[in-house]
């Protein structure tokens, strides 16, 4: 999996909209998933996007799945605004 620009600046964004300091954050990608750290403690955000392939009818529908951990399997959720929505709420939890 790629860290995608549009994701980074994202989270950026977000980080900056807590008043935290970007400098205390660390990006690291294990195994496939996207770590978030926070003063290198943990535990970290993490997540790994994967694109599931269905046949409906006659044509393929591509989808986009995001798996979030936050030291256990959070779940899986289908967009980015609702990763987005989890990185800001453990965000929160930091300050």
């Amino acid at each position: 999996m790629k860290f995608l620009p549009s994701e980074h600046k994202d989270i950026k964004t977000l980080i900056a909209q807590q008043n935290l300091d970007l400098n205390d954050f660390s990006f690291v990608k294990r195994k496939g998933r996207l770590h978030i750290y926070y003063k290198n403690q943990e535990p970290s955000f993490s997540f790994f996007r994967t694109v599931e392939t269905n046949l409906v009818g006659n044509s393929f529908e591509e989808h986009t799945l995001f798996k979030i951990s936050i030291e256990t399997e959070l779940g899986i959720v289908r967009s980015w605004k609702e990763v987005l929505l989890m990185i800001n709420n453990w965000l929160t939890s930091l300050s």
